[in-house]
C-alpha cells in the first residue's frame, strides 16, 4: 500500500511539472506572437502615415480627384488634402504574411494646431496640422492597446 501511494504521489508531481512547463511554453509563444503582431501593426501605421503624407496640405490646386481606396475598399471617398482624413470611418487594412492575411483596424484623426504652441489644438484652420494614425489588431487578442503614430505637417 505505501508503494502505491508513493507511485501515485510521483505521478501527481510529474503531471504537475508537465502542466506547468506547458503553461510556461504557451506564455512564451503568446508573447512572441504579440511582438510579431505589434511589428506588423507598426508597419501598417507607417505605411498609412506615408500615404497621408503624400496628400496636399490644403485644398488640391491641381484639380486631381483622388480616391482614398487605400483605406476604404468598399466606400471610397474623395481625399485631396490632409484634413479629408479627419474622423474618417474606421477602415480595415490587411497585412499579408506568407499567404495569410492578418487584419488591422485603422483610425485617422487630423486636427489643427496652434502655430506658436504646437502641442495645443485649435478649432480653426492654421498652418499646422497634426495627423494621428491608430492601428489595432482586428481580433483584439494580441495588442492590448492600439499602436499610435502622430506627425505634424506645416506649410512653413
Amino acid at each position: 500500500m505505501p508503494q502505491t501511494l508513493l507511485a501515485l504521489l510521483a505521478l501527481t508531481l510529474a503531471t504537475g511539472f508537465v502542466f506547468t512547463s506547458h503553461q510556461r511554453y504557451m506564455l512564451v509563444e503568446r508573447r512572441l506572437i504579440s511582438l510579431e503582431v505589434a511589428e506588423m501593426g507598426g508597419a501598417v501605421a507607417k505605411e498609412s502615415m506615408q500615404i497621408i503624407a503624400n496628400m496636399e496640405f490644403g485644398d488640391n490646386d491641381f484639380g486631381n480627384e483622388r480616391k482614398c481606396l487605400q483605406f476604404h475598399t468598399t466606400n471610397p471617398v474623395v481625399c485631396d488634402d490632409l484634413d479629408d482624413f479627419d474622423n474618417m470611418s474606421t477602415a480595415e487594412k490587411k497585412f499579408e504574411l506568407g499567404g495569410i492575411d492578418y487584419s488591422f483596424i485603422l483610425n485617422v484623426d487630423v486636427e489643427y494646431r496652434d502655430e506658436a504652441n504646437r502641442d495645443s489644438s485649435v478649432a480653426g484652420p492654421t498652418n499646422v496640422q497634426a495627423v494621428t494614425v491608430s492601428v489595432q489588431d482586428k481580433s483584439g487578442l494580441y495588442l492590448p492597446s492600439p499602436i499610435t503614430l502622430e506627425r505634424q505637417f506645416s506649410t512653413e
